[in-house]
């Protein structure tokens, strides 16, 4: 039996909240936990970073986001570098802080969506973290169909269609 030293007798505690995904949209949020480590290749190195929203019906809720600081993609560093700089400008930083202790507790806007993610199911994700003024990015429009051209109806050369081709 294991003892649970000073928890015994305390009073218990609401019960837990969804883990459901929260509507997309724009939160207001600030990084509550942070670490740099390294990818799972072992060749690079990921700023990992845990947000916790701060108001609304979402309040105390979480996400998580891993930033590519290093990479053998130089497309996969790019996208990081650039996501590193939107978070620096959401947090009213002008230069990459050489801590990424001093992200933590600074109010910040972030754009959030959902992914289906095929392991885990539905999750939110970062979509941008946005500077002051900056609006939200535009949802992604579905693609519409454009109608087929009808064809042209054949020639008849002056003989009558055949009866299966007749209108009733």
């Amino acid at each position: 039996m294991a003892q649970l030293g000073n928890m015994g007798g305390s009073a218990l505690v609401e019960g837990s909240t969804s883990f459901e995904p929260f509507p997309a949209g724009v939160y207001e949020m600030e990084v509550t936990a942070s670490d740099v480590v390294a990818t799972k290749s072992g060749s690079g190195q990921m700023l990992k970073l845990e947000m916790t929203v701060t108001g609304g019906d979402f309040a105390g809720r979480k996400v998580w986001h891993n930033v590519n600081i290093q990479n053998q993609s130089a497309q996969a560093q790019e996208i990081g570098q650039r996501q590193l700089s939107d978070l620096c400008r959401a947090c009213g930083m002008a230069v990459v802080p050489s801590e990424s202790e001093e992200f933590h507790g600074i109010p910040i806007r972030v754009s959030v969506a959902i992914e289906n993610d095929p392991q885990y199911g539905a999750k939110n994700i970062v979509k941008r973290f946005l500077s002051d003024g900056e609006a939200a990015p535009a949802p992604a429009q579905p693609r519409q169909q454009q109608a087929r051209p009808t064809a042209a109806p054949a020639a008849s050369n002056g003989r009558p269609s055949p009866s299966w081709k007749r209108s009733a």
